[in-house]
């Protein structure tokens, strides 16, 4: 193989190396202010991106009209109408319209709140609540209906004693079918706080945006970049030994 030869085939590898190492020091420059710059929360909305890392909800959307709003549980994330409110793990169970007061229930507690989204109180067992809830509704005179596996039980105003009801025959929260044009934009939401940029650019950084292969090819690529180093070097001390010995002859 002749200097000329090798000069070719370094030059090709330099061309593969260089578009991994712009990247590596791209990514890099930019996570090293990742704190400054916020990184963690800004979100990615393409959607070819987030299909990519299957960012997508693990159980299908939960939803309950309320009145004039409608309250849409995605996960761990709620929803009232189109807008993120505060969430909970455990799982929506029903709500109602209380007297201008939106009453979510779920498992273990009641949320109470404004028409505008704004919590108002968490009542828990600690608040005299009774446990496993599985649904919420309304009785004939307005009274707040939970049902448990005990039976249903109504309270009063102030929402601390609970006792078995007599009329079990309330109006009781049904879960609907998200209207499509709603869930499209609520999936959007959704799917747009489960990236964030700089969980894109780590794993560009190291090559695991195209799994263990990116693992794989940022390995090659380093390995590329010290074979150049050392390569080009080498190829430096034969061309100047060559032209000493060129000189030499003149």
């Amino acid at each position: 193989m002749t200097i000329q030869d090798l000069i070719s085939w370094h030059r090709s590898l330099g061309i593969i190396a260089t578009l991994f190492i712009i990247m590596l020091v791209v990514s890099g420059l930019v996570l090293n202010h990742a704190g400054t710059l916020k990184l963690d929360r800004i979100f990615i909305e393409n959607e070819m991106l987030l299909d990519w890392y299957g960012i997508a909800p693990a159980k299908a959307p939960v939803s309950f009209p309320l009145g004039r709003h409608r309250v849409t549980q995605i996960d761990e994330h709620l929803y009232l109408d189109d807008r993120e409110i505060e969430g909970s793990a455990e799982e929506l169970r029903g709500g109602v319209t209380l007297a201008h007061i939106l009453v979510l229930a779920f498992p273990g507690r009641l949320y109470l709140l404004t028409e505008q989204g704004n919590l108002i109180e968490k009542i828990s067992r600690a608040q005299g609540l009774p446990r496993d809830i599985s649904n919420v509704g309304l009785g004939g005179n307005g009274e707040l209906l939970v049902r448990t596996p005990g039976g249903v039980l109504c309270t009063d105003e102030d929402m601390v004693a609970w006792e078995p009801c007599r009329d079990t025959g309330g109006n009781w929260s049904v879960s609907e079918k998200l209207p499509g044009a709603l869930e499209k934009e609520l999936m959007r939401s959704y799917r747009g706080k489960g990236l964030s940029l700089e969980k894109v650019l780590v794993d560009l950084h190291s090559g695991r945006i195209f799994g263990q292969a990116g693992v794989y090819l940022v390995d090659i690529s380093a390995i590329i970049f010290i074979i150049m180093a050392l390569s080009g070097w080498w190829l430096w001390l034969k061309r100047r030994a060559l032209q000493k010995e060129i000189n030499g002859r003149l």
